[in-house]
């Protein structure tokens, strides 16, 4: 038999054809196996914070202790206290969950002591809030321990008015309605300079 024969040449071409196949097949499949990293939970890992400043251009990593951005968190069980609050203003929607239009959100808003125990998912402005509604980083689900002093200001706020004054009583009842207002805490110094709501 001819070796050259056009029928054998094809059946062999097909064979290493499907040989070649079947090895790319089996490389990319290892290749794609290798690169997916594994599973962690969030819980056991420390998260970091990669933020750039606006200003400078420069990226600085910190601890997270609650603050990780974040595109969705998934509520833990205990809530991790965040010990250090950098100056700037915190705001959240008072709602139980997090809504379609805002991914911020309160789940109870309680005292201890001088401190105000705030827990759920709040955007942090460093620099106050100015005209670019986005956060400089938004923070994990946990409760965030704000100290307050004799001087703090307890404020509500409707529409285009000056605001009102409120107890601190007064405001942690309002706060525990879940009733959709936004919620503001300006830090100075490391303590709350004010706390307020607003429609």
């Amino acid at each position: 038999m001819d070796k050259n024969h056009p029928e054998k040449n094809y059946k062999v071409r097909i064979l290493v054809a499907l040989i070649i196949l079947a090895a790319l097949a089996a490389a990319l499949a290892a290749v794609l196996i290798l690169r997916k990293p594994p599973k962690k939970n969030p819980q056991e890992t420390p998260q970091k914070v990669d933020r750039t400043s606006s200003v400078s251009g420069e990226t600085k990593t910190e601890p997270a202790a609650g603050t990780a951005v974040t595109s969705g968190s998934v509520r833990p069980e205990q809530p991790a206290e965040n010990e250090d609050v950098a100056n700037g203003v915190y705001m959240a929607t008072l709602y139980p969950s997090a809504q379609e239009s805002d991914p911020t959100y309160i789940t109870s808003v309680t005292a201890e002591g001088d401190d105000l125990l705030v827990t759920g998912v709040m955007g942090y402005y460093q620099n106050g809030v100015g005209e670019d509604p986005n956060p400089d980083r938004v923070t994990t689900y946990g409760t965030i321990q704000f100290r307050t002093n004799d001087a703090t200001r307890y404020m509500s706020y409707g529409g285009d008015s000056p605001g009102e004054a409120m107890s601190r009583e007064s405001f942690l009842d309002l706060c525990s309605k879940l009733n959709g207002l936004g919620l503001a805490i300006e830090v100075e110094n490391g303590e709350v300079k004010e706390a307020s709501v607003s429609s």
